[in-house]
């Protein structure tokens, strides 16, 4: 994570629905800066640039389901909750908080289990019911907040992404 922080950011932005990505590769920094070559954006160089450019990517994907749902539900989500192993990740938690403008809970990175221990809590009759589970969770598992601090350049890279997409 150190070396995608101190990379060169804004290199390129990834179209992470593309077909190039779809499936796995041994070579997939390989295949990064190829497709970035091919879709004549910068081109990542070295481990750093090109995760920092996949999590940029993935931020701005986040960004543009999370404004889709504000538009089309007409509502405004003031708060993300990000779990599963992404939440381990510090720079995906401040980059989306940054991206969205809205605070970000990080965590539980391990929800399955969570959630699997839960129904069979439920299914047991050890507890009531899945909002007492919740309960019961929220207190049990460590969650870390993120709070937005740089939304101008998060702005402006989405601009680019979307006249660069495709």
């Amino acid at each position: 994570m150190q070396a995608a922080d101190c990379a060169r950011g804004g290199i390129a932005c990834l179209n992470l629905d593309a077909p190039e990505f779809a499936h796995p590769n041994p070579d997939m920094p390989g295949e990064i800066q190829k497709y970035c070559a091919r879709k004549e954006f910068g081109v990542p160089d070295g481990l750093g640039e090109i995760a920092r450019c996949v999590f940029e990517s993935l931020v701005l994907r986040f960004k543009s389901c999370f404004d889709n749902v504000c538009r089309f539900t007409g509502k405004r989500i003031s708060l993300i909750h990000l779990f599963g192993g992404g939440s381990k990740n510090r720079l995906l938690c401040q980059w989306t908080a940054d991206a969205l403008g809205v605070p970000v809970i990080a965590g539980p990175s391990e929800t399955t289990s969570v959630g699997n221990l839960l129904m069979q809590l439920i299914a047991s009759r050890e507890i009531g019911n899945l909002a007492e589970g919740r309960q019961i969770a929220a207190r049990s598992v460590g969650t870390v907040e993120y709070f937005p601090q740089n939304s101008g350049s998060w702005n402006d890279h989405y601009a680019k992404f979307f006249a660069d997409r495709g």
